[in-house]
């Protein structure tokens, strides 16, 4: 009796055994995999800095399809998607990563994104402040500037004004990824805005603080040369168009706009 027991325990042993090398064959076999797909993710992300888009397409296109599981991953090929024009694979692949994790700030940022591309005005409003109900989302800044620019392509100035402010209060360097600091960007659509509102003072102070921060910025100074021929300071828009003339490509030519502007002066 004692025999088998100790028999009974041997097996028992060694089944027990077994179950854990084959636990750990499996999580090696998953590290594995896992370890691919990161590699294949990777060298996507440096594909991308180099704007090589479709072979950054294939990369994580490999990684996607060894590591389905992902967010990272899939929010990566969304991306690629959305640089190509293609619009419903986009949606899908951020639709999948918001299925992986619900809180993932930038998918909704991202949706919003292609639903405005698309002037869906009202689903991508949606988004972006699905974007910023999550309090651990790293960037909301990006999405606020996202806000403005849908509620200033729907004529909402006062509201975009607001969400443009929203941004450069979370963050004043309005930092974007991989390209650095860009509040110039914001006071310009500032700018546009209140231009658009004939709050000409406001417009001027807006593209003037662009100015500040990028005097080569010539769609600022355009912006600036129209408002002071709105008011009649056509002496001052003249000035503003030359810079454009001057830090655009040589043979570029003003647009009816501003030469309409300019006509009467010799």
């Amino acid at each position: 009796m004692k025999m088998m027991a100790m028999k009974f325990l041997t097996y028992a042993s060694i089944m027990m055994l077994l179950s854990i090398l084959s636990g750990c064959a499996t999580s090696q076999s998953k590290k594995k995999k896992e370890n691919e797909a990161t590699a294949h993710y990777k060298l996507g992300i440096a594909q991308l800095s180099e704007n090589h888009v479709q072979e950054a397409y294939v990369e994580f296109q490999k990684a996607v399809e060894i590591d389905p599981k992902n967010p990272d991953m899939h929010y990566a090929l969304g991306h690629v998607y959305y640089q190509r024009g293609n619009n419903p694979e986009a949606v899908r692949e951020f639709k999948i990563v918001l299925r992986l994790d619900p809180e993932y700030s930038a998918a909704h940022n991202s949706l919003g994104q292609v639903y405005g591309s698309e002037k869906r005005w009202d689903e991508a409003i949606q988004e972006f402040k699905n974007a910023l109900k999550n309090t651990k989302y790293d960037t909301p800044h990006l999405a606020y500037y996202n806000l403005g620019l849908v509620y200033e392509s729907k004529g909402q100035y006062a509201e975009a004004i607001k969400e443009f402010q929203n941004a450069l209060r979370i963050d004043p360097n309005f930092v974007k990824p991989t390209e650095g600091p860009s509040a110039f960007i914001v006071y310009y659509e500032i700018g546009q805005t209140y231009a658009k509102m004939e709050k000409y003072t406001e417009a001027i102070a807006a593209y003037q603080d662009a100015l500040k921060l990028f005097p080569d910025y010539s769609e600022a100074h355009f912006g600036l040369g129209l408002v002071y021929c709105k008011i009649g300071s056509k002496q001052s828009a003249k000035e503003e168009f030359e810079k454009v003339l001057k830090l655009s490509p040589a043979g570029t030519i003003l647009p009816e706009n501003a030469r309409e502007c300019l006509e009467p002066m010799k």
